[in-house]
């Protein structure tokens, strides 16, 4: 059986491997941001090609493409658009589900008989997480914890 290993050794080979984890997906990042612009940049050419050239899509030897509307959808007034949607009995097609989970541990705190409230239609599920701070700082202040 391997030694039991200190709470600093722990808290020391658990920072390491964060930080190598943090220097590795910044890399990623930015090499990732890099295609993406490269992307953009041929992307915006396939679409001026096509405008040019009067064509919807191009195939070609090396693949085809075409142009295609895509849409972002935003609120204007959300008033109005929860009122469309009750009226027009849309409501499950017009708004995806999610359930906000800031929401829902403020709504779990304990009340003052020490009962744990989970909002009706709920599973909640619960489990015991690690986090770490560097040497210095302080339980609850805000840093680098995961």
């Amino acid at each position: 059986m391997p030694p039991i290993k200190s709470a600093e050794q722990l808290a020391h080979e658990y920072r390491v491997i964060r930080d190598g984890r943090k220097a590795a997906t910044s890399a990623y990042k930015k090499q990732d941001a890099r295609y993406t612009k490269a992307l953009e940049n041929i992307g915006g050419a396939m679409l001026q090609f096509l405008s040019d050239t009067g064509q919807h899509g191009s195939q070609t030897t090396e693949g085809t493409f075409w142009k295609e509307e895509d849409i972002l959808p935003s609120a204007a007034d959300w008033d109005v658009y929860y009122a469309f949607l009750i009226e027009n009995d849309l409501v499950a097609e017009g708004l995806e589900k999610r359930i906000k989970k800031t929401f829902v541990k403020t709504y779990m705190k304990p009340d003052l008989n020490k009962k744990v409230n989970i909002p009706p239609g709920l599973n909640v599920l619960r489990k015991d997480i690690v986090k770490v701070r560097k040497p210095g700082t302080t339980i609850g202040a805000e840093g680098d914890d995961d």
